[in-house]
């Protein structure tokens, strides 16, 4: 079996760009998606660097027209990913539950929670029909432990 196409959000920083430059080596194409383009093009520059073949994709998880969007340009542009990692993530406002924005309270729970359901939504018909794939949805070790008082939004959403 070939390596295939992995697609990883969260792929501008941190454990998805870790993860993404880890899959190149071993031989996946990678869809490389997050809000931020310019870390998504470092990314892929590094990728690049290392031998490997790579697609930028700047993507608002949290949006559902945005993730359908996604799944027409990464079919039409590079494929069906047989590999989805959900390492996007936010870490939402450092506050007491009555002092935080609401709207950024919610963006927490948008980004990290329905992210992840739209993206698994998205590409898991295809990996049922190949009869293989695999979703690695990324999480933390807040979510061992209830939430504390001025991390609400985060820890609800891992």
């Amino acid at each position: 079996m070939e390596p295939g196409i992995a697609l990883v959000t969260g792929a501008g920083r941190g454990i998805g760009r870790s993860t993404a430059l880890r899959l190149a080596e071993l031989g996946m194409a990678v869809v490389l998606v997050s809000r931020s383009e310019g870390q998504l093009r470092e990314t892929r520059d590094l990728v690049a660097g290392r031998g490997g073949r790579a697609l930028v994709v700047p993507t608002d998880i949290s949006v559902p027209a945005a993730v359908d969007e996604l799944k027409r340009r990464v079919e039409t542009d590079a494929g069906k990913p047989s590999v989805l990692i959900n390492a996007a993530g936010i870490f939402g406002p450092i506050q007491l539950i009555w002092k935080t924005d609401p709207r950024e309270w919610i963006e927490t729970q948008l980004v990290n929670t329905i992210g992840p359901y739209l993206t698994c939504r998205a590409f898991v018909g295809n990996m049922i029909e190949a009869r293989w794939g695999r979703i690695i949805n990324v999480t933390s070790a807040a979510a061992l432990h209830e939430p504390g008082p001025v991390n609400s939004a985060y820890a609800t959403s891992k």
